[in-house]
């Protein structure tokens, strides 16, 4: 026999996981600058939150965890969406992303080019070595 009532009243849901659920929602909101952990972690909240219930409504935790973490996935989206905008649209910040592209090109190319590795240019073998403090020469 199904016992899911008990007297008329409906069982408790889960605690536990609507506190994870808050907790992983509050943790969303720390990242939300970083989408790629922030997206998920908000949806992990609200699936949480959701299988929390039980049978019975969302508990006041719950419902917390769905409010915070709907408004971090909103906030998150939104803020990387206006950070593409920007760097698309601001000459200054599409240079400096190129650069950045040219630059992880170079460094994962097939061509074995050892360029990238030296920003500085190499010394001669024959340069004079000058003393340290201490007598050590370098």
């Amino acid at each position: 026999m199904n016992d899911f009532y008990d007297n008329g009243n409906a069982q408790e849901g889960s605690v536990k996981m609507a506190t994870a659920a808050l907790i992983v929602g509050i943790a969303a909101v720390l990242f939300f600058r970083i989408f790629y952990l922030s997206i998920p972690m908000a949806a992990i909240s609200i699936i949480l939150a959701l299988l929390s219930r039980g049978g019975c409504v969302v508990s006041l935790r719950g419902k917390l965890a769905i409010i915070i973490s709907s408004a971090t996935i909103i906030f998150s989206a939104s803020s990387t969406a206006y950070t593409i905008y920007q760097i698309y649209h601001d000459p200054v910040l599409r240079q400096q992303f190129e650069m950045y592209m040219e630059y992880f090109e170079r460094l994962y190319s097939e061509d074995d080019d050892s360029s990238i590795w030296e920003p500085l240019p190499r010394q001669e073998e024959d340069a004079p070595v000058l003393p340290v403090e201490g007598g050590e020469q370098i």
